[in-house]
């Protein structure tokens, strides 16, 4: 799911921020892809509007290597597109 899709379905960063209750601040920093948990927040938040997508993105799988965070799920893994 990329952030500006997101952005676009609330109407703005700010809104997309509020409807989270993150800070604007949190979503400028997703960069283009909305993280992994978030999206799964956001097709729930959207009543199926936006959809998480089925795999990580290459980019998601750098920033949760970078965090020391685990795949969401068995299903969810990054080794297949490594």
């Amino acid at each position: 799911m990329k952030t500006r899709d997101a952005a676009n379905h609330f109407g703005s960063k700010k809104k997309l921020a509020d409807a989270l209750g993150i800070q604007p601040s949190a979503v400028t920093m997703w960069g283009e892809v909305v993280p992994i948990s978030r999206q799964y927040q956001l097709q729930i938040l959207s009543g199926g509007q936006l959809m998480a997508d089925t795999k990580p993105s290459v980019e998601e799988c750098v920033k949760s290597d970078r965090a020391g965070l685990e795949p969401v799920d068995v299903q969810n893994t990054c080794e297949s597109i490594q």
